[in-house]
């Protein structure tokens, strides 16, 4: 049967990964501990993207210890605090999160590109009582900053901020760089307590706050490191530099070390300039990007001969795509990295000397596995079916969310809601998702909250979301819908149809960020359902791929 234990490597045990003291806060294992698999910062630990600025690690523990002070001084951030940090890719943006840590509070990282109702509802869902915007991001809900339920006068701006708002994260660390502030180590600051609440659509329904420790943050630093240690992945030594294009306000793009070469917004153009201008050793990036990597006419303009490794993860890849990509940059590994928010981010990782293409590679040293068929049995080695896991980086549960726990979180074992085949050796093939959710460029979108927008519009009365194939997106999202009487009888005509197909598409992208946004929509009579209410999802899609085929075999 596949249930599978990653095993300990002689060099690198699984007692070591857990020597972790209670007392030791994320902030603190990245500043100052010393652990004999903690990733190594290169000379210099960032470098700013846009400005080649470098920044050391000693720097960085400097402006930490200044914003803490501050945001203990001014707003009284403390023990339990939620505080919210939405923003694009910056290098500041571990500073406030390692200051919000070393007051034993709590982070929520939000997407810059989130609408205001998005931003209101985490705030909500999180109990976030201070908000610290990129000034990006307060440019563009400007208008609507008293209605992210909490006051103005607790909303910290950073970034290239002008006089954009009246506090920013530079004026905090300018005003308690020169002070000593200690930090009251008589609280347990690290250990299983909460360190990040990561919004997740987990197996089904709408966001929820997944609550990540401490520990479990951080043993899955040392499992990657590990991982590294026992294998010939090329790109993770010092000196090697790692392009960030992966958002870290997603968990993915929070864990990892190494020289990080920061950029706000990813542009590919810019990518390929940053690869070459910053000698860049490590990729990792999403389906999407490795797309255009392989497509785009202009790489071929520039030298890639510095990248040792690829990593691509966030959604399934193709066997296809992992081939392009290596006969694109043919000096670089080529591999894939697999996880979920749940388990603090990865769950598997490319082993250069034992993963096939196409695969999402081993186990990280001490997770376990096992492959449920949908009759809830055990799969064989090499057969299809849903992942469980267990972790010692697993979750703490959802967020004052009992029902949502109880059906993620069994018995130890975290179900994933992908399906997957695991062979023998603890390779691991991901092919697809169970739960509902859909990828959409490596983000989650949670059909229930595009269907709890449509029946907002006044001619709505019904609605289910599936998610379709996109060449470029992996997945976008498409509606079904169900009008009101006297709507369905101005869809008679084709073009009063049309005009309520945009009216409907409008109210949605309003309220969502753009790669939330609806693809298509079919207007029905009925969403089927089960008894017990849920739709039918697997149904409507065959329904759309059976009128796809018609539409086909007519041309």
């Amino acid at each position: 049967m596949s249930e599978a234990f990653s095993p300990s490597h002689p060099q690198c045990s699984w007692q070591e990964l857990l020597q972790v003291p209670d007392d030791t806060s994320l902030s603190s294992f990245m500043l100052e501990s010393v652990h004999p698999l903690k990733p190594q910062y290169g000379v210099p630990c960032l470098v700013e993207g846009q400005t080649g600025r470098k920044i050391t690690i000693a720097e960085m523990r400097a402006r930490t210890a200044a914003l803490a002070a501050a945001l203990s001084t001014r707003y009284s951030i403390g023990d339990g605090d939620v505080v919210m940090i939405s923003s694009p890719n910056h290098v500041d943006y571990p500073v406030i999160v390692w200051a919000v840590h070393a007051l034993g509070a709590i982070v929520t990282l939000s997407n810059p590109k989130f609408t205001k109702y998005e931003i209101m509802k985490q705030a909500r869902i999180t109990k976030a009582t201070l908000l610290i915007l990129h000034s990006s991001v307060i440019t563009t809900i400007s208008s609507d900053l008293t209605q992210l339920g909490v006051s103005t006068d607790r909303i910290v701006s950073f970034g290239d901020i002008g006089r954009l708002w009246n506090c920013s994260v530079e004026d905090l660390i300018a005003e308690h760089h020169s002070k000593n502030f200690s930090i009251d180590h008589s609280v347990n600051l690290g250990g299983d307590r909460v360190a990040m609440l990561a919004l997740s659509s987990g197996t089904t329904g709408v966001p929820k706050a997944v609550k990540l420790s401490h520990r479990g943050l951080i043993v899955n630093i040392l499992q990657m490191a590990c991982h590294i240690a026992q294998s010939s992945i090329k790109g993770f030594n010092p000196g090697d530099i790692v392009l960030q294009t992966l958002p870290i306000f997603h968990v993915a793009g929070f864990v990892f070390g190494m020289t990080v070469v920061v950029t706000e917004q990813y542009d590919f153009l810019r990518m390929l300039e940053d690869i070459v201008r910053f000698g860049v050793t490590t990729l990792t990036l999403v389906p999407p990007q490795a797309i255009t990597l392989c497509k785009h006419p202009a790489t071929r303009y520039f030298p890639l001969d510095t990248v040792k490794m690829v990593f691509m993860g966030a959604a399934p890849v193709s066997e296809d795509l992992s081939r392009s990509v290596a006969a694109t940059v043919p000096g670089a590994q080529v591999g894939q990295l697999y996880g979920l928010t749940e388990v603090s981010c990865s769950l598997s990782m490319t082993h250069p000397e034992h993963s096939s293409i196409g695969s999402s590679g081993k186990l990280l040293p001490g997770t376990e596995a096992r492959v449920v068929r949908f009759d809830g049995t055990l799969a064989d080695f090499g057969e299809r079916g849903e992942l469980y896991i267990k972790s010692p980086c697993s979750a703490l549960g959802y967020l004052d969310n009992i029902d949502a726990t109880r059906e993620t979180f069994c018995d130890g074992w975290v179900r994933t809601g992908d399906e997957v085949l695991l062979t023998s050796e603890n390779e691991l093939f991901v092919f697809d998702r169970i739960k509902d959710v859909i990828k959409v460029k490596g983000f989650q979108v949670a059909p229930a909250e595009l269907e709890g927008h449509l029946l907002g519009h006044p001619d709505v009365v019904d609605a289910a979301i599936i998610g379709i194939s996109h060449p470029y997106s992996g997945q976008t999202p498409f509606a079904f819908v169900v009008l009101r009487e006297a709507a369905e009888r101005r869809t008679e005509k084709a073009e009063q149809a049309a005009v309520l197909q945009a009216s409907i598409l409008n109210y949605v992208s309003e309220r969502t960020a753009h790669y939330k946004r609806i693809s298509g929509i079919r207007f029905v009579h009925t969403i089927p359902k089960t008894p017990s209410g849920k739709v039918l999802r697997r149904t409507l899609r065959e329904s759309w791929e059976k009128e796809k085929a018609r539409e086909k075999a007519r041309l």
